[in-house]
């Protein structure tokens, strides 16, 4: 891996990983778990926990373990503390729980779990040296890998869904939910220019499942970017 590339993930996992812990750290002051979608934070917390399977095969450096971990501890967290944890579990369930209603279990997380089934690398025939790299060495193992992986990929395009349905529900977004959104948006931008970059730069580079859901997930931001930097109020609330 090329020092440009290693630069660009690095970039983007540091982008991600600040705006992750302002927005998780304002919502885990005490009664201040209004505005967050439960939902979504469940769904990113598999998407990390099937996508960093790896962690348990190989080891890549101090930095690469210390942010996977970093992300499913602090999703699992929010969850913990929504679910259980007072008071932002009665927090919760007394401002967001009845906005936050959308089904993403039967409508998000059911769907590509299917569609990882039968669309993966492994389906598709591709070599082994993905799931090889990855410490992988089993023909079922292979499967079982790239089905996880490509199932976090499609998880991911839509895992923010729950929450832009919050906020449409709400008819006003928070301005730390909404930067949040914002940055996470940036950071999947910052994603597609880096696939550009290798398609120029490396020979026979290709990653249809990535693109396609990263483009997905890009587009479901536009609408809510464009608004939340055109219509903001006074006091940093997103009219809908």
């Amino acid at each position: 891996m090329n020092s440009s590339y290693n630069f660009c993930v690095r970039y983007n996992l540091t982008l991600f990983s600040h705006c992750f812990h302002h927005h998780h750290h304002h919502y885990l002051l005490p009664g201040l778990s209004i505005g967050i979608s439960l939902k979504a934070q469940e769904l990113y917390l598999l998407v990390f926990l099937t996508r960093y399977l790896d962690l348990a095969f190989k080891f890549y450096s101090i930095y690469n373990t210390v942010m996977k971990l970093f992300y499913i501890s602090a999703s699992a967290l929010i969850v913990y503390a929504l679910r259980v944890r007072e008071p932002w579990r009665s927090s919760y369930a007394t401002n967001t729980l009845p906005n936050d209603s959308f089904k993403h279990w039967l409508y998000l997380a059911l769907p590509c779990v299917a569609l990882a089934m039968v669309c993966n690398e492994s389906t598709w025939g591709l070599t082994w040296s993905s799931s090889r790299k990855h410490g992988v060495q089993t023909e079922v193992g292979h499967y079982i890998f790239e089905a996880c992986w490509a199932f976090s990929e499609y998880l991911e395009a839509v895992a923010i869904f729950p929450q832009i349905w919050l906020i449409h529900k709400n008819k006003s977004a928070e301005g730390i939910t909404g930067w949040y959104m914002v940055s996470l948006g940036a950071y999947r931008a910052l994603y597609i220019v880096n696939w550009i970059y290798r398609a120029m730069t490396e020979p026979h580079y290709s990653a249809w499942i990535s693109w396609i859901s990263g483009t997905i997930q890009t587009l479901l931001y536009i609408d809510f970017v464009y608004y939340f930097m055109t219509q903001r109020n006074a006091r940093g609330d997103l009219p809908l």
